[in-house]
């Protein structure tokens, strides 16, 4: 399709283009071969925003294959921060392959080789950080591969906002105020590489967790209670919750029978409960049986409930019914 719009993709606001000119713009501006799926039409736009040393585009395209042309550190002269807005783009290098969607930060370098699949109607916010200003701010300026700091951060949620803010207002705001963006974003960079995101991640699924605690001390006893109502009350992803419980050998819901078998063995171990039944109690943990209470408590614990009480409880002569 090589019908356009407007001629010129300066000045902010996304710009269709043929595919020969968008082509040349990102062989000469940003390093990268464009290839197009057989049978896809061609439709993509690019409004592109100075601001100081950095550029923001805001680009919105249809499915093609995007590959570095450069090879070395010299001839690439920035590093390239890429916040999906909508759609979805996949970056394949050696083997490696990793999925971007809505609200995912991808940190490319062209100088290191890769392959970038675009998704039909994928929506992009890229911040050109030229890389001699980010080796004079003392900041890692060369990526062996790409960089994706995990979204449910908080400090990676600033970024976005800052990204998403950048490319919405920075065109209509004064030329002092665009530098002071562009310092901002600069300064940002050095959260995004300059950290171990092992670290962070760590952190993150720790405080994932203990959101997830929290949530479950007081919902524990719903017999109902499903891995979205989790999610929900936590306000992540059933995914994202999977993927940290993953991480432990677990899942979201085998995490949630674990501490309801644990709950209630503190409850079996405590005098303050040993009037209640162990249907009842088996009940307040969110079990919906007292017989599937007690065939879940023996496979973990290697005794039965009212076993549990005898040996924490000896002095206890209430009697151990299911009642």
């Amino acid at each position: 399709m090589e019908t356009s719009r407007a001629t010129h993709p300066q000045g902010g606001m996304a710009t269709a283009m043929p595919f020969s000119r968008w082509s040349a713009l990102l062989r000469d501006r940003y390093g990268l071969e464009c290839d197009l799926p057989a049978g896809n039409p061609f439709v993509s736009a690019v409004g592109i925003q100075s601001m100081d040393d950095v550029d923001v585009a805001d680009v919105r395209m249809s499915p093609q294959v995007l590959t570095p042309m450069r090879s070395t550190p010299a001839s690439a002269p920035a590093l390239y921060v890429k916040l999906v807005e909508s759609g979805g783009m996949t970056l394949e290098r050696r083997g490696a392959r990793q999925r971007f969607e809505k609200g995912s930060i991808a940190v490319v370098d062209p100088a290191s080789p890769f392959t970038e699949t675009i998704d039909d109607q994928t929506h992009l916010i890229v911040v050109s950080c030229p890389r001699t200003t980010l080796r004079q701010r003392g900041i890692r300026c060369q990526l062996d591969g790409w960089l994706a700091p995990d979204p449910h951060l908080p400090d990676t949620q600033v970024i976005q906002g800052m990204i998403r803010m950048a490319g919405a207002h920075g065109h209509a705001v004064r030329e002092r105020t665009r530098a002071s963006i562009a310092n901002q974003l600069l300064g940002l960079m050095d959260i995004l590489i300059g950290e171990d995101h092992r670290c962070a991640r760590a952190r993150a699924a720790d405080a994932t967790r203990l959101r997830v605690d929290k949530f479950l001390e007081q919902h524990l006893g719903d017999a109902g209670l499903s891995a979205e109502d989790i999610a929900n009350g936590v306000k992540l992803s059933v995914n994202y919750l999977n993927r940290v419980f993953n991480a432990g050998n677990t899942s979201l819901m085998r995490y949630l029978w674990s501490q309801r078998l644990e709950r209630a063995r503190q409850m079996l171990s405590s005098p303050q409960f040993a009037h209640l039944s162990i249907g009842e109690l088996a009940w307040r943990c969110g079990f919906s049986t007292a017989a599937h209470f007690s065939r879940l408590f023996q496979q973990r614990f290697g005794m039965t409930p009212s076993a549990q009480r005898r040996q924490a409880c000896p002095g206890n002569r209430i009697p151990c019914t299911s009642r």
